[in-house]
């Protein structure tokens, strides 16, 4: 048997009561190993503890033991497994260095007991012991994994086709979408130039409005001035009227008076003077007051016709 140790430096084997073996020990240097002797001189129990720590199951306990262990060291890890007897069968526990032995018992160790062996010598076919490795339902799920996707890759295929035929028909929606957004960019331009005019308008019409609230608050006052003097004049007209009253029941008096003494005449007179004068005192007042309220008048349809235009700009 050749063993070879590529990617370690060093190796070592003991192993107790397996096989025809008591208990040895075996270091195997970089290289190639052979196993030469006679026969009858364990080299089958040897090949068997190196099954034993790589994981294999077809191993014998020495006939006078009930407990066997390997220990094997590669490196500066070490792999143990230890096998005792349980009724006619052998039970193992430990670390071995392979999680799954198979391959390593069916072409490995070609050992008389090697079922593959066996097979060859009695001409079996070898399809199911070749096979017994194999995780035929997983390969099988894969396959059809596979199909899957094949065919999931062909429908792209098609679609990708089928859109290879519309592609012109996309490049011409593309360039009528994109005359679309330019036509729609220039629209756009020109309604933000509108609402920057229109801000602007906006903007002079609030300055407009603020002037002439301004002036209809000054128009209110001038209103409240005007009804202050339409007030006073009515007040004025009234007094005019009484003084008019007054004037002519004088005149009437002075009508009205009898033929007096010439002392009493005298004294009529001044007294008729006096209400001379005081007449044309009335009439001076009567005159100012006329023309204060001829002038308020006027004043009064003056801003009453100003207010009427401002209404009407608001």
């Amino acid at each position: 048997m050749a063993l070879t140790q590529a990617k370690y430096s060093k190796a070592k084997v003991h192993a107790e009561n397996i096989g025809g073996i008591d208990d040895t020990s075996v270091a195997f240097s970089p290289g190639v190993t052979l196993l030469v002797g006679r026969n009858a001189t364990n080299r089958t129990s040897f090949l068997q503890a190196v099954m034993a720590a790589l994981g294999g199951e077809n191993v014998s306990i020495k006939g006078d033991a009930d407990e066997a262990e390997v220990e094997l060291t590669i490196g500066d890890e070490t792999y143990t497994r230890h096998l005792r007897r349980q009724g006619t069968s052998i039970v193992t526990d430990g670390r071995p260095f392979l999680d799954d032995p198979t391959l390593a018992d069916l072409f490995a160790f070609l050992l008389e007991s090697n079922e593959a062996r066996r097979a060859v010598t009695t001409g079996v076919d070898l399809r199911e012991l070749i096979m017994r490795p194999v995780d035929t339902t997983e390969i099988e799920s894969e396959i059809q994994r596979l199909v899957r996707e094949r065919e999931s890759i062909t429908e792209e295929l098609e679609e990708i086709d089928s859109l290879k035929e519309e592609i012109p028909e996309l490049e011409a929606e593309q360039a009528r979408l994109e005359d679309e957004i330019e036509e729609t960019k220039a629209d756009l331009e020109a309604k933000e130039s509108e609402l920057e005019a229109a801000d602007a308008d906006v903007e002079e019409v609030r300055e407009e409005k603020s002037e002439l609230e301004t002036r209809l608050e000054d128009l209110r006052g001038k209103r409240s001035t005007l009804d202050d003097i339409r007030y006073d004049l009515e007040t004025e007209r009234e007094s005019l009227e009484a003084l008019k009253q007054e004037r002519q029941e004088l005149e009437d008096e002075e009508t009205d008076l009898p033929e007096l003494p010439m002392g009493e005449l005298q004294e009529v007179e001044s007294e008729i003077e006096r209400l001379r004068s005081q007449k044309e005192q009335l009439e001076r007042e009567i005159n100012e007051l006329q023309s204060v309220i001829g002038f308020n008048e006027e004043m009064l349809e003056d801003d009453t016709a100003t207010g009427c235009r401002i209404g009407g700009r608001n």
